[in-house]
């Protein structure tokens, strides 16, 4: 099963850097673009992830929302996914806005979609890398000096859930990429296409459209 999670974790950070430098030199455009895909990533990111620990204390911790667990799951799905497509896409828009002076065109919209998924799937690879290597070493070890007894049970249950995976969930990480990392593309094209027409209205469509997304694969 090591060899399956190894896998997961190295095709996450490499898949893409291959698939951007074969896509950036057949449409001719540059490796400056897909940093800047990358970079505004992680912008988009240092505004989104403190949003939504603000926002999901306040939800969790007022009356604002009451809902059973059907529909609590449903809100939860509908509120992350809008939230990654409002930080995201308007982090992309002002990226065009104000840092790509020249004329917007379609191969820079594919190298900036292409290092905006790329530099996600890269960290997600990171963190999948970190984890790999702590279960690595937790498997082996008494926790019992490590771990409090309060919550013993409950990571050795996580760590036994970790390893019993079959060979298809150790790998969903990749494969969850591979689709992930077209659809930042498209998205970016998307809003490629408010320059060239004029209508800020596409720059709505793309939000709704990643919250759908989004939505879709926390439900």
């Amino acid at each position: 099963m090591v060899i399956f999670k190894t896998f997961n974790v190295v095709a996450m950070i490499l898949f893409p850097v291959i698939a951007s430098a074969i896509l950036i030199n057949r449409h001719k455009t540059s490796w400056r673009l897909w940093g800047i895909g990358g970079l505004v990533f992680i912008i988009s990111q240092l505004g989104h992830i403190p949003f939504n620990s603000v926002a999901g204390k306040i939800l969790n911790n007022t009356t604002l929302v009451q809902l059973d667990n059907h529909n609590q799951v449903l809100f939860n799905a509908i509120f992350l996914g809008l939230s990654a497509g409002i930080w995201e896409e308007t982090s992309r828009y002002f990226a065009y806005r104000f840092w790509l002076k020249e004329p917007k065109k379609w191969n820079e919209g594919l190298a900036l979609g292409l290092g905006h998924g790329s530099m996600e799937s890269i960290l997600l690879g990171l963190l999948a890398l970190y984890v790999l290597l702590q279960m690595v070493a937790f498997r082996d070890i008494d926790l019992t000096n490590i771990i409090p007894l309060s919550k013993l049970e409950s990571t050795y249950q996580a760590i036994n859930q970790y390893w019993d995976a079959n060979w298809s969930v150790s790998i969903l990480g990749f494969v969850e990429r591979m689709f992930t990392i077209p659809i930042q593309v498209f998205f970016s094209l998307v809003i490629v296409l408010i320059f060239k027409n004029s209508k800020m209205i596409l720059l709505f469509v793309a939000i709704i459209l990643h919250a759908i997304v989004d939505a879709t694969a926390v439900c």
